[in-house]
This record gives C-alpha cells, structure tokens and sequence, in this order.
C-alpha cells in the first residue's frame, strides 16, 4: 500500500509539472489548419502592404479589366484593394510539372463581398499571400480585447513611429489597445499594445494555421509562441536574480531551458543525445544537462 502511495504522488507531481509546462510554452496541438480546398465561401480581409510597397500594388487579377484600377507596373492599387473582403467562390489545384515533385499550389477565385470584382489569387505552398481570415480576425479581436499580455521577447516593434524597436521585460505588464490586420500573412494580426510609461509597440501573431506557410509551432496556440496570457512570475518560481539575467538577455551557468528561451529567444535548431541537449543560436552553442541545466556556452 505504501508502494502504491508513493507510486500515485510521482504521477501526480509529473502530471501538474507537466500541465505548468503547458500553460507556460503549450502542450496541445495547435488548432488544425483549414485545407485550402475547403476555403469556398470562407471569407478574408486583404492585409495592408509594407509602407515601401504601397505604391506596387497587389499581384493579383482582376476578373475584369479596369485601367483606373492598376498601378504602372500592372498591380491592383494598395489604396482601393486594401481592407475588402473576399469571399472565395472556387478553388482549383494546379497541377505539377511533368515529372516534377507533387506541389501544394492553387488558383482562387474570390468576389468582393457586396457584389464586387471579381479577381484571382494563386497560393503557392497553399497560402494566398496578403489574406488573413476574416473569422480569425474577429476572434483574436473578442479574445485580445482590452486584455494584459506579456511579451516573450525583449524587444518588439515600436507602434506608427518609423522602423525601430521599444524594450521590454518578460514580466512587464502590455494592455491590448487595439487588435488589427498585419502586414504578414503568416503573422497577420497585430496586438497593438501599450506599456505603463504609454510606450506602445504590437505583437504580431496567427489566430490559426489557416493560410499559414510556417510548417512548425512549438507551442499549443500559434500566439503562444510570442506571448503569455498569466504573469510568467506566477508560472516560473523562479529568484529574482534570474529574472534580472532574463530581462537583461543574460545567460549563464545553470539555466535552464526555459530561462535561456526566454532570454535568448528560440534557438535556430536543437540537437538531443543521451544525457545532453545542444541549442544552436546564429553566434553561441549551447549546452544543457538534463539535471544542472546549462553547463557551456560556445561561440560558433
């Protein structure tokens, strides 16, 4: 009976270890991503481009011509393209190369909502670049609403300033002020958020693997990659000296996975033998023992 005992509390301990891990980096699967075949009457929203690209235009093709519509180089304009929404009417798989490898291509017929244009967009690698869904807009926008979030990364990028970052800590505070269409259709909503010291920066994230290219996440929700929803001191016990070496992009002997992520971001690759972990950074190595944490750190 007291083999039984001791037996149940190990489990235990794993099982809560195991479900704190979950809430901090993700455990589940994410949620899967619709097949581009069943996109017909599933709607999008077209994603501003980059500022620098304004003025090229969209790449896709108008169901009928409109000279007024077109940019020099032949584009559809930012200006009147930019915002619509697009409700898919047909999806067509376009075939492979003569005997070349299978491809995961598309064409896309779409009408503007309200009896619109009708136009073309292909998806290559089965994303249509420049789309978010409308539908994950939305639910980002009723989830993100007016909530606090903390950043996984130090750095995020500054809010209608010019190109540049503002710094944060890992445990600061970010209220959402706004939820709004990115510029990536792999990351194509932003969080716009806001520091005590009315700093404001944005989140970009995915609300679904839907028209996402990105073939992996390591986390349960594609946001989670990013961000945290609880105040990562209630999620790690950790000392405040080694919060102090995350938020300062310090790391050092005896860290542990986590807090090496935290400080470093996440490495460029991860190589696992027995009895040693090995993460690859652009300049450093590092390695890890699975009971002392980190114990060597390597330029490349």
């Amino acid at each position: 009976m007291e083999k039984w005992r001791v037996g149940l509390a190990a489990f235990l301990v794993i099982l809560l270890a195991g479900l704190g891990a979950g809430q901090a980096w993700g455990a589940a699967a994410p949620d899967a991503a619709q097949p581009v075949e069943q996109w017909v009457g599933k709607v999008f929203v077209v994603l501003p481009l980059e500022r620098g690209k304004k003025a090229e235009g969209y790449a896709f093709t108008l169901e009928a011509p409109r000279p007024e519509l077109f940019t020099a180089g032949g584009n559809i304009r930012a200006d009147w393209l930019e915002g619509k929404r697009l409700e898919v009417v047909t999806v067509k798989k376009l075939p492979a190369l003569k005997d070349g490898p299978p491809v995961n291509d598309y064409e896309i017929f779409f009408r503007i909502q309200g009896g619109g244009e009708g136009l073309t967009i292909k998806a290559l690698g089965g994303q249509a670049k420049h789309l978010v869904p409308a539908d994950d807009l939305a639910a980002a926008k009723k989830h993100f609403a007016a909530k606090v979030v903390f950043s996984k990364r130090l750095a995020i990028p500054a809010y209608q300033e010019e190109p540049g970052t503002i710094r944060v800590k890992i445990n600061e505070p970010l209220t959402v002020e706004d939820v709004i269409a990115g510029i990536d259709a792999d990351e194509p909503i932003w969080l716009v958020v806001s520091t005590a010291d009315k700093r404001k920066g944005y989140i970009a994230i995915a609300y679904s693997l839907t028209n996402v290219q990105r073939g992996f996440w390591p986390t349960a929700k594609p946001w989670e990659s990013v961000l945290f929803e609880t105040d990562p001191r209630l999620l790690f016990a950790w000392d405040d000296q080694a919060w102090a070496s995350i938020n300062a992009g310090v790391v050092k002997d005896g860290m542990v996975p986590d807090q090496v992520r935290l400080a470093w971001g996440e490495p460029l690759s991860i190589v696992r033998l027995v009895g040693e972990e090995t993460w690859f950074y652009p300049d450093k190595i590092v390695k890890f023992h699975p009971t002392t944490g980190l114990f060597l750190i390597q330029s490349r």
